[in-house]
């Protein structure tokens, strides 16, 4: 007999489902730069439409930040190769979920952004 109304899998955890989020938001291909919150409702089918839109917009700044760190960096020091560490540092703090998977992720994804602006890297 099943005390709890948990399903057989076990309900992901809030830091599992905003990595999935973030590289959903990263995905280049047919949903480059599409909003995540249907393709989250659909592999999460227990949240609500409004925590998929919360996470959407959540990622997003999450990206911006990441996009404005290594920009603010790179005009700060030209030419000079960043520090990984540092930008982890800076993205733990706007929020402590995100995995080193997602944050090297996100760390090359917003220097190939500045690449494309004409930004300089080591």
């Amino acid at each position: 007999m099943n005390l709890f109304q948990f399903s057989k899998e076990q309900k992901p955890s809030s830091e599992s489902i905003l990595n999935v989020g973030l590289k959903m938001a990263m995905d280049f291909g047919k949903n480059w730069l599409s909003p995540i919150d249907e393709r989250i409702k659909e592999k999460y089918q227990d949240i609500s439409i409004e925590e998929a839109r919360a996470l959407n917009d959540l990622c997003k700044r999450i990206m911006d930040e990441a996009n404005e760190w290594v920009c603010r960096t790179a005009d700060k020091y030209p030419g000079k190769k960043l520090d990984r560490e540092a930008f982890a540092t800076h993205m733990l703090a706007v929020d402590s979920r995100i995995n080193k998977e997602t944050l090297s992720r996100l760390m090359g994804q917003a220097m190939y952004y500045a690449s494309k602006d004409g930004y300089k890297f080591k």
